[in-house]
């Protein structure tokens, strides 16, 4: 150890100046040769935002963390897209955390670096440190909340500069069976000479995802291609990183089922917890600010330049449809476990019928809330509630998707649920078409009826939507067509798909 100061009752190392430095405002000089406190009257004021420095002898400058997923960003464009990759590198080996990040593509990696664990692994870490000078001392670490507490380690004594790995296990479990969320996981290095006194190293930080069990990756759902880009060169469901050959998973599946599912137990709680958050229809990716949206942009009716479907659109984009946004809350749910939930979830899809009366008016879309119904005169979009709050989406439909669980269903899309289960698909449809639609619409065309306005498409001035014809717009704005809605036992006039998912 260097030359000694005694401060206020603190123990301060000033060979090499680092602790007058890092002690920073509290510390004065003054006069040529002593320090003296201000500002408090017992011990120094540190930073609170910074961790301690390391003291002594020795360094640790790097951390790698025995994951079996790394994370990605939503963003990811290709396998080879190192800085979309929430890993480190540092000659030629790769790590969750680095005293100094010197390649190039890690400089904008989010900080603290995010980690995912199940809550039934074990917490092993390597940790690597760097020798100011010749000492044999014993490591421990433990995490901030005293939670994770890893075995105790031999460090043995190196030359000047040299680099050595220890390995460190923590074998406990403290969260075992639940969803856990730490923005600021918080991990406490100490080492001591004599297993005795201990003195701080350093304090590391992560945000760590913590699922219930080992992630369902091989279970999430299906991109199909349009000959167009996927966010991931297979176009289906593993993203590898070529860098360490390394699953990782799109970061908001995590965020939001660990953050918003955080304490939860079971499947049950889960779901419910998860859907909870995404009913707001405020829905953000975890580290894009502003709401998810549906029926925007790029998946709008009007402007439609999807290059696939799947969640990957959804997640890379910010926006996509109800088939989208159904397997995404699917998806989020399965990333928390590969057993809790095989066999669970069920595609619901809605159609028209299709059928004519005999009148000769055809079942042709169904009015998601909320229309003015002005029959026999087109009906008036009043209302329109969907993800993103902020905007106009298409609310008439000729088909529909959301999903069955445990016999109650969750619209995604549109926030809603139902407040119990149901004997069967019948009564479930019943009482989601209740809820979610303003009618079904039947319509004929006869060139005898005179000409009225047309059905509005709110999302862009100036087109009108083709009812026959489905997800079509016209410029046309008066026409011969004459509407009734059928706004009562709405579910009689929809045919249902229940498919297994």
């Amino acid at each position: 150890m260097g030359k000694e100061s005694y401060i206020g009752g603190d123990y301060i190392e000033t060979t090499g100046g680092d602790a007058k430095v890092f002690a920073g405002k509290s510390i004065v000089n003054t006069s040529a040769d002593k320090f003296a406190q201000k500002g408090i009257a017992k011990g120094v004021s540190y930073n609170k935002s910074a961790a301690p420095p390391s003291l002594g002898s020795l360094d640790l400058i790097k951390i790698k963390i025995n994951t079996t997923f790394d994370i990605c960003h939503d963003e990811v464009n290709a396998f080879d897209e190192f800085k979309n990759f929430w890993i480190l590198e540092d000659k030629g080996k790769y790590y969750h955390w680095l005293s100094l990040r010197t390649n190039a593509d890690d400089k904008n990696k989010p900080d603290p670096l995010p980690i995912t664990l199940a809550s039934t692994d074990n917490f092993v870490l390597t940790a690597t440190f760097k020798t100011k000078g010749p000492l044999a001392c014993k490591i421990r670490i433990k995490d901030a909340n005293n939670k994770y507490i890893f075995k105790e380690q031999q460090h043995p004594k190196k030359n000047k500069d040299e680099e050595h790995e220890l390995t460190f296990t923590c074998d406990t479990k403290p969260y075992k069976d639940t969803v856990q969320y730490f923005e600021n996981f918080t991990l406490n290095f100490e080492y001591s000479e004599d297993g005795t006194n201990w003195v701080p190293m350093r304090s590391v930080k992560f945000c760590f995802y913590l699922t219930i069990g080992n992630p369902g990756y091989n279970q999430l759902s299906m991109s199909s291609g349009r000959g167009g880009e996927y966010t991931a060169e297979d176009g289906n469901k593993m993203i590898i990183n070529k860098a360490n050959s390394k699953e990782s998973i799109l970061e908001t599946f995590l965020y939001l089922g660990c953050k918003f599912g955080k304490g939860s137990k079971n499947a049950d709680e889960i779901m419910n917890n998860v859907f909870n958050h995404i009913k707001s229809l405020n829905v953000e990716r975890a580290r894009v600010k502003g709401a998810m949206g549906y029926w925007r942009n790029t998946s709008s009716l009007h402007a439609s330049s999807m290059r696939y479907r799947g969640v990957r659109y959804l997640i890379k984009y910010g926006e996509a449809r109800c088939g989208e946004w159904s397997s995404f809350l699917q998806d989020i749910c399965k990333i928390q476990s590969d057993t809790l939930f095989g066999g669970k979830f069920d595609d619901f899809v809605i159609f028209p019928t299709g059928t004519t009366d005999s009148s000769g008016y055809k079942n042709s879309l169904f009015l998601v809330k909320e229309w003015t119904i002005n029959d026999p005169a087109a009906p008036v979009d009043i209302k329109q509630r969907a993800q993103d709050l902020k905007n106009v989406p298409l609310n008439l439909f000729w088909d529909h998707v959301f999903t069955k669980y445990g016999n109650k269903y969750f619209d995604p899309s549109y926030g809603l649920t139902s407040a119990k289960t149901f004997p069967n698909d019948d009564d479930l449809l019943k009482d989601y078409s209740g809820k979610a639609l303003s009618g079904i619409l039947y319509g004929k065309v006869d060139p005898a009826n005179p000409l009225i306005d047309a059905i509005v498409y709110k999302p862009q001035t100036g087109k009108y939507i083709e009812p026959f014809v489905a997800y079509n717009l016209t410029p046309v704005k008066k026409n011969n067509y004459k509407y009734k809605t059928v706004i009562t036992n709405m579910q009689k006039e929809l045919t249902k798909q229940v498919i297994p998912n």
